[in-house]
């Protein structure tokens, strides 16, 4: 067996916080399951909130320009197309992909790359443009904070791109040997946190959109929808996530350590020889 040397020290711990297995930085036995679900349920609300808060605290004098695009003739079909492609690419295709990632681990590559690297980013990409087109000359300085926080979401998206497509390559090529994960690289771990981060400052942008365009109380009723029900998604994902864990614990009390439990990659051809990655220090 080949071994593999990654220096961890940019990010000592951060893996553990990540994988929803026993979190060290917390006083947790292993098998308080109900607990790890609740702390991952939770998280996701406590990031998404924090940035609504932050956020908000920086637009709170902004007003309401009284000729708003909406109002003028073809720039409102440029608003209309700008909140139709940013609410199908952030509130449903780039959770929709996390929760691939996270819950389909045989089929997860092609979904989450399709969902997300490719129809997300397209619809993205023609979202920003028609919010340019729409907005006009303010939109093309980005003075305002929706404007400010577009610009840097649709710019993090690319580096998250090459760190999935990174991480694809190192270790769940189909055509490489087979590779047992024992920790997460720092690519991979910067690739899942900065794609939570995009998705909740995404959410949290799009209220602020709403709020700066003056939209009606049953569009901000559709968004506290569709995020409610995202973060149920998410919550029962998790759930799922540890029963599945539960069961293989069980059958490898009985029967040894499945492939599964030693994190082989999703794509992994079996009679290949296997590569383990390894860190330094206790794992």
């Amino acid at each position: 067996m080949y071994v593999a040397n990654i220096n961890r020290s940019l990010f000592p711990s951060v893996s553990s916080i990540l994988d929803p297995s026993p979190h060290p930085l917390f006083w947790l036995n292993s098998s308080t399951r109900k607990t790890k679900m609740i702390i991952s349920l939770t998280k996701y609300a406590f990031f998404f909130l924090l940035t609504i808060v932050v956020v908000l605290a920086h637009v709170g004098n902004h007003q309401v320009p009284s000729n708003h695009a909406v109002d003028t003739g073809a720039d409102g079909w440029s608003v209309v197309a700008h909140i139709l492609c940013m609410a199908i690419a952030i509130g449903f295709l780039t959770p929709l992909g996390i929760f691939f990632a996270r819950n389909f681990h045989g089929k997860w590559v092609p979904l989450h790359a399709g969902t997300i690297g490719c129809a997300a980013f397209l619809l993205m990409s023609a979202g920003f443009t028609f919010g340019v087109l729409a907005y006009g000359k303010d939109a093309s300085s980005f003075g305002g904070t929706h404007h400010k926080i577009g610009l840097i979401l649709y710019l993090a998206f690319i580096p998250q791109i090459l760190l999935g497509i990174t991480s694809y390559a190192v270790y769940a090529q189909p055509l490489r040997p087979r590779i047992i994960v024992i920790f997460s690289p720092w690519y991979n771990v910067v690739h899942r946190w900065l794609g939570r981060a995009i998705l909740l400052l995404a959410w949290a942008n799009m209220f602020i959109g709403m709020w700066m365009m003056g939209a009606h109380a049953w569009g901000f009723a559709l968004w506290g929808i569709g995020v409610a029900a995202w973060t149920i998604v998410f919550g029962v994902g998790e759930f799922w996530r540890m029963q599945r864990r539960k069961k293989r614990e069980r059958k490898e009390a009985s029967e040894g350590p499945t492939n599964e439990s030693l994190g082989e990659s999703v794509n992994a051809v079996s009679e290949e020889p296997a590569i383990e990655v390894r860190g330094k220090g206790e794992l």
